[in-house]
């Protein structure tokens, strides 16, 4: 038996919006459906996955975080802090001083022209500026100089992208030799923690999402200024930019997508009531059953009360 060997079959955004019109008359064989239709259904499909987002039905948008600590700050935006998905890290190779707009480095490999850097600095801050230019051999330059000395063996991080706002942060770790598990608490509980600015293992962190940029806090604040943490986050799901991008969802969710896409059409253009019906209850089937195989597996385990 001969198969294809590929498994990339994909719709892009356009396709998608079309095959719901297509299922309320709106496209199909001979009938092109129109640029307002198109507009229209567009609308839909957003604002339908951004409804789904509030279920944390979409395991694929679970991802993992690093965020460098900054000693004595006890809150963090995100977009903004230095937290990332992907870093690299080497040591200082040669020490730098005050004014410095280079430095020497053990390694430059996973390191960019236009990347964040944070440098250790021998008051026991990091400082964070950019790459300016391409690293060539051991040396990286920086935009802004440094501002204290570093010496040899000092640590260097480097990444290329901050995360986007969360909508949620599931577990979070404390990186030391090994990982430490970090309480994840509510408002109330973090905004009854005293001393909110003391420093010490950081073993408890908040979330609020807020509207646009999120608030991540921490407390303590850490001992270093090299301390980690690392974050499990639920991100949110990309938009539907462009007619020709491809959903920002695994394969097996397209025909949910496109079914209760027409299911939210439906009323908007007065479907037949028996046709809305039946569209509905296919919409609810494939979306129950995508859902349910989107569900993290694990061990159940039952006790008996004494």
């Amino acid at each position: 038996m001969t198969t294809s060997g590929s498994t990339d079959f994909n719709r892009t955004r356009n396709e998608l919006l079309t095959g719901a019109l297509r299922l309320i008359g709106k496209s199909g064989r001979g009938k092109t459906a129109s640029a307002a239709d198109i507009d229209d259904a567009a609308e839909a499909l957003e604002m339908m996955v951004k409804a789904w987002q509030a279920s944390g039905i979409h395991l694929w948008k679970m991802k993992q975080a690093t965020l460098f600590v900054d000693k004595g700050t006890a809150s963090y935006s995100f977009p903004g802090a230095n937290c990332t998905h992907s870093f690299v890290e080497t040591t200082m190779k040669v020490a730098g001083v005050a004014t410095d707009s280079t430095v020497d480095v053990n390694s430059i490999s996973g390191m960019t022209t236009g990347d964040y850097i944070g440098i250790e600095l021998d008051d026991g801050t990091v400082q964070w500026t950019t790459i300016n230019g391409a690293p060539s051999g051991n040396t990286v330059t920086l935009t802004d100089a440094l501002i204290g000395a570093s010496a040899v063996s000092n640590v260097v991080y480097a990444y290329t992208t901050q995360i986007v706002r969360p909508l949620r942060v599931i577990e979070a770790r404390r990186k030391d030799s090994s990982d430490v598990p970090i309480d994840v608490i509510s408002r109330n509980e973090y905004f009854d923690l005293p001393n909110k600015t003391d420093n010490g293992s950081i073993n408890q962190v908040y979330y609020d999402p807020q509207l646009t940029t999120g608030k991540f806090y921490i407390w303590p604040t850490g001992n270093t200024a090299t301390d980690k943490v690392e974050i499990d986050l639920m991100l949110p799901i990309e938009d539907f930019d462009s007619s020709n991008i491809n959903p920002d969802f695994p394969q097996e969710w397209l025909l949910a997508l496109k079914w209760n896409l027409a299911s939210h059409l439906g009323p908007e253009y007065g479907l037949d009531l028996n046709r809305q019906l039946y569209i509905d209850s296919r919409a609810k089937e494939f979306l129950a059953s995508v859902s349910e195989f989107d569900s993290e597996g694990g061990s159940v385990y039952f006790t008996v009360e004494s």
